[in-house]
């Protein structure tokens, strides 16, 4: 089965991937994040994933480019509902290109964190080829060797502080050994 990945980041993608793989998917990364910010962020995960893909001879996807002022606009009026708008406009890109692309089925990397609303996301057309609890239980497993620096806020100016809990005030994150530290 050839199936498409729309990914948010690098940190986020390599269990999916690894746990698609190894059930015998063949996996292509799509990147459309219109929604990052700032810019620096944009490139900054964008680099990083193109980097992942080479290390990992995954072929990427970049659709889209950096489309904040669009983003910005569709959400000014209801900025409550900006998480709904962003899960529906990056699905159904993903939706889009699969089909026009010969896939057999999409997914993306946004079920694997447990700050992302997943009723939203699925409510937005994503049909993953594994259960939340599947990949959830994989990052569980292996967060005991997982070190991430300079995880940032997903654009959404939001962040996680020292104990893994959701903030509004943007920072750096750094996990090391699974556990949160303080930058």
């Amino acid at each position: 089965m050839n199936t498409l990945m729309h990914i948010c980041c690098a940190p986020c993608a390599n269990r999916p991937i690894d746990l698609l793989r190894s059930e015998g998917l063949s996996v292509a990364g799509f990147w459309f994040n219109p929604n990052i910010h700032p810019y620096t962020e944009y490139q900054a995960r964008k680099h990083t994933l193109e980097e992942y893909s080479k290390e990992i001879g995954m072929k990427l996807i970049i659709g889209g480019s950096y489309d904040l002022r669009t983003f910005i606009t569709n959400v000014a009026d209801n900025i409550d509902g900006r998480c709904a708008y962003c899960y529906r406009v990056r699905m159904e890109e993903t939706a889009r290109y699969a089909a026009e692309n010969g896939y057999d089925s999409f997914t993306t990397s946004l079920l694997i964190s447990p700050y992302q609303n997943h009723e939203a996301i699925q409510a937005a057309g994503v049909t993953a080829d594994m259960s939340n609890e599947e990949i959830c239980d994989a990052l569980i497993a292996a967060m005991g060797d997982l070190s991430i620096v300079g995880l940032t806020s997903a654009g959404s100016e939001m962040t996680w502080d020292d104990n893994g809990a959701v903030s509004k005030d943007p920072a750096a994150v750094i996990i090391e050994n699974g556990t949160y530290v303080t930058p």
